[in-house]
């Protein structure tokens, strides 16, 4: 990935065997001193639910990129790193985009031949979303696709899915104003 001549970054290696904590300080807490970047990478950090009860709380809550990272660097893994694989259906974008975000590593390619990840230093203090930004979406040409958390000016459309979905969970149909589908007819 080019990043362009006015790049602050800097080609660095970061260690699968590394301490999440030495990355990333706030997140030492509870337990998770001894969480290694594959860990989190392989699903076996013991936080495959740190978000989980945010989801019952304060769903709303989940589009707060600042407040979600604070809870995961507060949240106890529950079970032993390493010894049980469970996937991070929810908090995995959280962990990997701590480490990013962390003012000390931002992502920039993976080598699958070595089974070497490289990653680039900065000092920016840049937003996990500016990163993606620079480093993938504007490169690829691919704006209004990936965002992380909610952007501007699309929160009508994230309200749209959600009542779409609670109108499939009370009825099994889906319902617009432009199109109507029966989902019984598929499950």
């Amino acid at each position: 990935m080019y990043w362009g001549p006015h790049s602050e970054l800097e080609v660095r290696k970061l260690k699968l065997e590394e301490n999440v904590a030495s990355i990333w300080p706030e997140f030492e807490s509870n337990r998770k001193n001894s969480i290694k970047v594959h860990h989190l990478l392989n699903h076996t950090s013991g936080l495959h639910n740190a978000l989980a009860n945010l989801t019952r709380e304060n769903p709303l809550l989940m589009s707060d990129w600042d407040e979600c990272l604070n809870l995961i660097a507060m949240s106890a893994p529950e079970t032993e790193p390493g010894h049980e694989q469970l996937y991070h259906y929810l908090s995995f974008g959280w962990l990997v985009g701590g480490i990013i975000e962390a003012d000390t590593f931002v992502a920039h390619d993976v080598v699958l031949g070595s089974n070497m990840v490289k990653f680039e230093q900065h000092a920016s203090g840049k937003k996990f979303q500016e990163i993606l930004e620079e480093a993938f979406i504007h490169p690829l040409q691919i704006g209004g696709e990936l965002y992380v958390g909610i952007p501007p000016g699309m929160i009508q459309n994230i309200i749209f899915i959600i009542l779409a979905y609670l109108s499939w969970e009370a009825t099994g149909k889906f319902t617009s104003g432009h199109y109507s589908f029966d989902y019984s007819i598929v499950s």
